[in-house]
């Protein structure tokens, strides 16, 4: 009888605590900080931008706590160039998914995937474009590579075979569009 007891009492129990475990929506947190009187770049951040200029990656680098103005331009421009080449990485690595099949020799598989990291890390065409230096003396710069040259770069890339650029090209435009609706929709949740 002592266990019947114990075991009606848990269900009770349990019961009465399912109302307390409803799932809530909690709102969408983020680690972006937003400036109001800096420009769009700079809060539209790093990744795939269509805009009226045409299709373009964007890699925004952030450096604060430098004093020489020299040195913090450099590293600021670096890392804006730094975070075009992740975009690249993550963009390629996206391409890749979308053609698992493209190479089926796993030695031909394994040179595409070091030729495309080799595409990534090139910086040919990438342009730094802009720089803001907020109140604080943190900067700012945007380094841009517009997905045109980004096919001539790949059209150069020696290291790949014409299937493998074939594969590539078949994808980046719907890849790069989808990527950039992405962001689209993130930035205005803002």
């Amino acid at each position: 009888m002592g266990s019947r007891t114990t075991i009606a009492i848990l269900v009770v129990t349990g019961a009465a605590a399912l109302p307390s475990c409803k799932s809530e929506k909690k709102p969408e947190t983020t680690n972006v900080v937003l400036h109001a009187n800096g420009p769009d770049w700079v809060n539209g951040g790093t990744g795939a931008f269509a805009d009226e200029s045409g299709k373009s990656f964007h890699g925004v680098g952030i450096v604060s706590g430098v004093r020489d103005a020299a040195f913090r331009r450099k590293m600021v421009d670096s890392r804006a160039r730094g975070e075009i080449q992740k975009t690249l990485e993550e963009f390629l690595d996206a391409v890749q998914k979308d053609n698992p099949s493209s190479e089926s020799d796993p030695a031909e598989k394994q040179r595409f995937q070091i030729a495309l990291k080799a595409l990534a890390a090139s910086d040919a065409g990438v342009r730094i474009v802009d720089h803001w230096v907020d109140t604080d003396s943190t900067e700012y710069a945007l380094a841009q590579l517009e997905l045109a040259s980004f096919k001539v770069n790949l059209e150069k890339a020696s290291d790949l075979s014409a299937r493998s650029k074939q594969t590539v090209r078949r994808s980046a435009d719907r890849i790069f569009d989808e990527s950039s609706a992405e962001k689209a929709s993130h930035t205005a949740r803002r």
